[in-house]
């Protein structure tokens, strides 16, 4: 399942601070592997940009 546009500036946040995806997963009521994906497709220069997903 993809995350809605207002729901990709959350974990641009917390990944910011450090928090894993785990961790923004269970924040988010999401599954941890969807929090990654959109992780890992949407990092620019090693850090996640909520704009480029």
């Amino acid at each position: 399942m993809h995350l809605r546009i207002v729901e990709r500036g959350q974990p641009e946040d917390l990944y910011q601070l450090g928090w894993s995806a785990r961790a923004i997963s269970r924040q988010l009521n999401r599954h941890h592997a969807t929090i990654a994906r959109e992780i890992k497709r949407s990092c620019v220069n090693a850090a996640y940009e909520a704009s480029t997903a």
